[in-house]
């Protein structure tokens, strides 16, 4: 588990993924809650913003497997990013949801709303099938949605792409042994925001 950190306006205690170093190179920086950083940030901007700390919940997805996700809020100038993050041993692990209002003024429990939706709408689809000799493989449909994250446990201290498919960290080694199912196949990759659905 990440140890805690204290925001430096007021007190509370904080884990890293509710907390953000706020400042300049000119001033210095200093490490805020999200709340702090969001009250700060709004005055600067002449915002009216209300932060919201959303309490963390569990959903189940479709294979039966119950996540924890925990709720991030960032002002982004005249927008705001609500986060929705999944916590393994105290980290952020697994799936990873965001969505990017654009009145950072408005009803917070709106942006939360579709953040659910979208959360309820990944957990209740499957792109990995398990095989007990071969072990994990990509579905019937063909399809495999996920996250490229960076493999931080990769031994050989290479920098990896470590892909996150149905909220379960596989290797770059892993993904390439699925694809490899296809040889002699087509694909087509398609990149985009973590903020946008597709």
């Amino acid at each position: 588990m990440k140890e805690e950190t204290r925001c430096e306006s007021c007190g509370k205690e904080t884990q890293p993924f509710t907390s953000i170093l706020f400042g300049s190179m000119e001033k210095g920086y200093r490490n805020l809650c999200l709340a702090c950083y969001n009250a700060s940030f709004a005055e600067d901007m002449g915002l009216n913003f209300d932060h919201v700390d959303f309490a963390p919940i569990k959903l189940t997805d479709v294979a039966g497997e119950e996540h924890e996700f925990h709720f991030a809020a960032r002002l982004l100038g005249d927008k705001v990013s609500l986060e929705a993050l999944e916590i393994k041993d105290g980290i952020p692990r697994g799936y990873h949801f965001q969505v990017i209002g654009s009145n950072p003024e408005g009803e917070p429990l709106v942006l939360f709303k579709e953040l659910y939706e979208r959360m309820r709408r990944a957990l209740s689809q499957k792109h990995l099938d398990n095989d007990d000799d071969y072990g994990p493989h990509i579905s019937n449909e063909g399809i495999a949605r996920g996250r490229i994250d960076i493999d931080l446990d990769d031994s050989e201290g290479d920098r990896k792409p470590l892909m996150v498919i149905d909220g379960k960290e596989i290797s770059w080694q892993e993904f390439g042994r699925m694809l490899l199912e296809y040889e002699g196949w087509n694909f087509k990759i398609e990149i985009f925001d973590r903020s946008e659905e597709r």
